[in-house]
């Protein structure tokens, strides 16, 4: 086991290394600087064991993880990454080779995405594993995008494939699941690690800076996290379901059990980055992410009034959900 000071000294210092801001973690606080123009946009996201990770999930995945779906947040906000500080509850002082592949996880990522460890602080939990990061992200003064923004009109877009994640989880719970429902090992490994490693769209932030009117991550999945967006830009919403981005191993699984395509849409954990681009732009926008290799696929649009969003088949015909909404409570 390993005390607070050596996890701090060994295993998180590396990580703020070039880092200026993090004053090389021998100080309370980090010292942040913008250059003239700039603006710092900040999030904060808690995972709890067994609630958004397993106990049994590897420690390099929890901390990749970790750091991801913070990064998802100022990527739909049209922000780079600035760093982070890590808060850290720990049920018992960690064991050396815990915290080894613990600060091997963060390293990957923060060295992928450019975002340093800025600074933090760990303690004891009486409820198994904490992880609380805050992130930072700088842009351009005024060029945040705000999910109240999108207006009657605009296009609906959604990066990547949903309900992945959904799946990983149940076949990290359940394995015996991936015979049942017919997929091979490479199938399966995919919509694993769509849960344990989800991808931030950091690609898609200079796309969004200059098309988007406004836009969300996916992180309580698309039915209550499109309600938000339309209730804070004070629309409606209509989606057609034939259009919605499916991956092949989700295909094949909802080929066994048709309620799996209704899990897709209510399940979180999917860190896609829904966008709402005015109609005039729409076409640009999915030009230049095809250019770009961004996969973005066009689901719908925004309507006039306060109902909430509709569902629709390819004919227009409305399709009643009845997958329950993901609640934190």
């Amino acid at each position: 086991m390993i005390d607070e000071v050596d996890l701090i000294k060994t295993f998180l210092k590396p990580l703020a290394q070039g880092a200026t801001a993090a004053l090389n973690l021998e100080d309370d606080a980090a010292l942040l600087k913008q250059e003239p123009g700039n603006e710092l946009v900040i999030s904060k996201d808690l995972l709890l064991e067994d609630i958004h990770f397993l106990k049994s999930d590897p420690p390099e995945d929890i901390a990749y993880k970790a750091l991801a779906v913070n990064l998802s947040d100022i990527a739909a906000k049209g922000a780079r990454p600035y760093g982070f500080l890590l808060g850290i509850g720990l049920p018992k002082a960690p064991t050396k080779e815990w915290a080894t592949n613990f600060a091997k996880g963060l390293q990957k990522i923060s060295q992928t995405y450019d975002c340093p460890l800025l600074g933090g602080d760990t303690t004891g939990s009486k409820s198994g594993l904490v992880i609380s990061i805050t992130i930072l992200g700088s842009l351009a003064q005024g060029a945040m995008i705000k999910r109240s923004t999108a207006k009657p009109g605009d296009h609906l877009f959604l990066s990547g494939t949903i309900g992945d994640a959904a799946l990983g989880l149940k076949l990290r719970k359940q394995p015996a699941l991936a015979a049942q429902w017919q997929l091979d090992s490479t199938a399966t490994t995919f919509l694993i690690d769509r849960y344990t490693n989800p991808t931030p769209r950091l690609d898609l932030v200079d796309l969004l800076t200059t098309y988007a009117s406004a836009a969300m991550d996916l992180s309580d999945g698309l039915l209550k996290d499109l309600e938000k967006l339309c209730q804070a830009s004070k629309c409606s919403a209509q989606v057609n379901l034939s259009k919605l981005p499916l991956s092949d191993p989700l295909l094949t699984v909802v080929k066994q059990d048709e309620s799996i395509r209704d899990l897709a849409l209510s399940w979180g954990d999917d860190y896609e980055i829904l966008t709402a681009v005015p109609q005039i732009k729409a076409k640009d926008f999915l030009s230049a992410a095809q250019n770009q290799g961004c996969k973005v696929t066009h689901i719908g649009q925004i309507t006039t009034g306060l109902a909430l969003p509709i569902y629709c088949d390819e004919d227009g015909q409305k399709i009643t959900i009845k997958a329950k909404t993901f609640d934190h409570f």
